[in-house]
C-alpha cells in the first residue's frame, strides 16, 4: 500500500487502479504467473489497460476481496516513470521493498 504523504501518494489520486491478483494464465503445468487485472466493484470481471471504464480509484482497489492488492494502470500515462522493483535482489529488505544505495544508483542511471 502506498503511505500517505510518501513522494508517490499523488498517483492515488489518479482514478487508474485496478486489482490484481497472481495467476496461471495457461492450463498447462509449466505456465508462468502473472498479474491479471480485475475491474474494482465488479468481483470477477476482468480489467483492461486500454479500457478507463475498467478502472477506478485507489480506495476501491484497495478494498477489493480476493485480490492481491492494488495496481495502476501505465498505459498512456507518459509524465510517470516507474522501475518494477518486484524481483528484488536478495540484498533488498523484501518485507518493506527498501533498495540500498547500489539500487539507487542504477534507477538515477535511467534519467
Amino acid at each position: 500500500m502506498i503511505a500517505p504523504g510518501s513522494p508517490v501518494s499523488v498517483l492515488t489520486e489518479l482514478p487508474r487502479w485496478v486489482g490484481w491478483r497472481n495467476e496461471k494464465r495457461a492450463s498447462k503445468p509449466d505456465a508462468k504467473r502473472t498479474k491479471v487485472p480485475y475491474t474494482p466493484g465488479l468481483r470477477g470481471r476482468l480489467a483492461r489497460t486500454d479500457n478507463p471504464s475498467t478502472w477506478a480509484s485507489y480506495d476501491e482497489a484497495c478494498k477489493m476481496e480476493g485480490c492481491d492488492g492494488p495496481g495502476l494502470v501505465m498505459a498512456g500515462l507518459v509524465e510517470v516513470a516507474a522501475l518494477d522493483l518486484e524481483r528484488l535482489p536478495r540484498s533488498c529488505d523484501r518485507a518493506h521493498r527498501a533498495v540500498g544505495p547500489r539500487h539507487l544508483q542504477a534507477s538515477g542511471e535511467l534519467r
